[in-house]
């Protein structure tokens, strides 16, 4: 059951619910559609009835009681497959569903002897395939998904403007565009007729139209094809009846201008248009069709997803689960972050919304109003509007425990970058230090004890001044020494301008304690990187010097392997108990090895027994 207060939006922005555990209709329809469906429902009504009846007086057609009836159903069923998507929300633009009904209507002008209507008639074919080749390749999204769709409908357009602009500029007669209508000689003559003599024309233009259109249909067959090879389970139940539809008119109409160029005679002509009528009439059908297909699809998804929620299984992905009930392996699912007002995936990394992506769409899942998760999948599944919504909403606490993961995960990641921050600054800190006392104070002693040297040279007579001079001059060379190995400690010159090994070295030399230095790396790596295991290393050194004991010695080992840098740390010392102590000897040595290594993303640990020394060991990124 969804809980109060739980809005599932889609990416239209439709708001569905859900009732117990079954898919169900909004409670609460807006009212847009209604009107819409009203209009179309009356207009469509009323063009059926104009164009059957147009085709029922046409003269150059043996039965046009018949085919004026099928005229007028075929132009019923288009409204009925209107006003179930308008209905359904699965169609949206009402401009392009009356522009469609009026522009076939209007092709039952061909049939009438007027000239001019004929005209009209004929100028209404062409924009009518256009159209409905359009219609084919972007339902259900209501855009064209990609170059190949593009591609086709351009094609479709400029070969309609190119055939039956030439029919219209050349031919001295218009001959009708249904191949159960035969004017036989008697066609109306064009008014809009440019240039060119001669009835041959318009019977070469006549078969270019046919195939034309058999063309143009079996290109959107061909695309159909290779988008339900990728497509998810509900735009193949979607497409495939429209599939076969298409494959049956084109055919019909390859087989018209086959026979028409090779001189058949009229009545192969009107049995292959009576063929043509009725393949036509599967059209519309097959929308239904798809649409039902989509509708019995969406109740299965749903059954599949609560059965797979009331199983009560544990550390469900909900990605996954989403992906299998509703057969889109592409779905992805992302969680908001109201702290920072941003989509993470489950790993907590920012998610961008695809805008305008091409065969994608969008589902928001709302609680109380705020977002909650939006979920990213195939546009085929707005076959079905309201399915993904309504699956979110039957997820609604696996989603949220998921958005908490993934809220958690980026808090992490967010904590990991602030230390990061913090210990470049410290390292940016520690090396202005180390700047200053190199070239500020130690210069001054440098330059003092200089002038000590001088003085002391320049007394010859009394010898008390001239042994306290010296005196101080050693004293100034000692607070030299003291300060050039403090500003070494703070930030050593040499890690810097010779990376980690001369560095670990210089500290080997300076311990009181034998410390082996094993290094086996390619080159430098970030000062960020080098920072952090120069002052482990650093750390791990002095704890040994001061704790594991006399005659200890130690080994340093650092080596670059598989993107990471790995470094180890190991004394024969006397060694102690980690398990008895929060931190190494109650200081903050453990502390400070910890957040160095993670503040770049890496990990150490600490080994250690009474007799049996210590190790410590970590890795860290070799990039950061």
């Amino acid at each position: 059951m969804r809980p109060r207060g739980t809005r599932i939006s889609s990416s239209p922005g439709s708001d569905v619910a859900l009732r117990s555990a079954a898919f169900a209709r909004p409670r609460h329809r807006p009212a847009g559609p209604r009107p819409a469906v009203a209009q179309t429902a009356v207009l469509g009504t009323g063009l059926a009835a104009g164009a059957g009846v147009a085709v029922a007086h046409s003269p150059y057609l043996e039965h046009p009681a018949v085919h004026g009836v099928l005229y007028g159903a075929l132009i019923a069923a288009m409204t009925t497959v209107a006003c179930v998507a308008l209905y359904r929300g699965i169609e949206r633009r009402l401009w392009l569903v009356l522009l469609t009904l009026a522009l076939y209507s209007a092709t039952a002008l061909d049939t009438l002897a007027a000239p001019g209507l004929d005209a009209l008639g004929q100028i209404a074919w062409a924009a009518v395939l256009v159209v409905a080749v359009y219609i084919l390749l972007s339902f259900p999204e209501g855009r064209l998904p990609d170059q190949v769709a593009r591609g086709v409908v351009a094609a479709t357009a400029m070969g309609a403007v190119l055939v039956w602009g030439a029919l219209l500029a050349t031919a001295e007669r218009l001959p009708e565009f249904m191949p159960s209508a035969s004017c036989q000689g008697e066609c109306p003559r064009n008014p809009v007729r440019i240039v060119g003599r001669g009835a041959a024309v318009g019977d070469v233009l006549a078969v270019a139209s046919w195939s034309l259109t058999a063309g143009a249909l079996i290109a959107v067959a061909v695309a159909l094809t290779f988008r339900m090879r990728t497509a998810p389970a509900i735009g193949r139940r979607t497409t495939s009846p429209i599939l076969v539809s298409v494959l049956a008119v084109g055919a019909t109409f390859a087989a018209a201008a086959v026979a028409r160029a090779g001189g058949a005679a009229p009545a192969t002509l009107e049995r292959l248009g009576w063929f043509s009528t009725a393949t036509s009439l599967t059209i519309p059908c097959a929308f239904l069709a798809g649409m039902l297909g989509a509708r019995v699809f969406a109740g299965g998804a749903l059954e599949r997803l609560v059965a797979r929620l009331s199983a009560g299984a544990r550390d469900l992905d909900a990605r996954r689960v989403l992906a299998d009930a509703l057969g889109d392996p592409s779905l992805t699912v992302a969680f908001w972050r109201p702290q920072r007002r941003e989509y993470v995936d489950a790993g907590g990394h920012p998610v961008q919304p695809p805008a305008g992506a091409t065969g994608r769409s969008t589902t928001i899942v709302r609680q109380d109003g705020d977002p909650l998760a939006m979920i990213v999948h195939d546009a085929a599944l707005d076959a079905e509007p309201g399915l993904v919504g309504a699956a979110g909403g039957a997820a609604l606490m696996m989603l949220e425990n998921a958005r908490l993961e993934a809220d958690l995960r980026a808090s992490v990641a967010d904590l990991r970058a602030s230390r990061a921050r913090l210990a470049s600054a410290a390292d940016a800190g520690r090396r202005e230090i180390e700047r200053n006392l190199h070239d500020g104070a130690q210069q001054r002693l440098v330059a003092l004890r200089m002038r000590l040297a001088d003085a002391e040279a320049q007394v010859v007579s009394d010898d008390e001044l001239r042994r306290s001079l010296g005196e101080l001059g050693a004293d100034t060379e000692e607070t030299i020494d003291e300060l050039r190995s403090l500003a070494h400690g703070v930030y050593p010159a040499v890690l810097v301008d010779h990376g980690l090994a001369s560095a670990l070295a210089s500290v080997a030399g300076r311990s009181p304690l034998p410390v082996r230095v094993e290094t086996a790396l390619p080159g430098r790596f970030a000062p960020a990187i080098e920072a952090a295991v120069y002052f482990c290393c650093l750390e791990a050194i002095q704890n040994a010097a001061k704790h594991a004991g006399v005659g200890a010695t130690v080994t340093v080992s650092v080596r670059a392997h598989a993107g990471r840098v790995a470094f180890e740390i190991r004394d024969d010392g006397v060694g102690f108990d980690v398990h008895d102590v929060d931190d190494v000897h109650g200081g903050h040595g453990l502390t400070n090895l910890n957040d160095r290594v993670a503040a770049v993303g890496g990990d150490v640990h600490v080994a250690s027994g009474h007799g049996a020394g210590t190790t410590v060991r970590g890795d860290v990124p070799a990039t950061t």
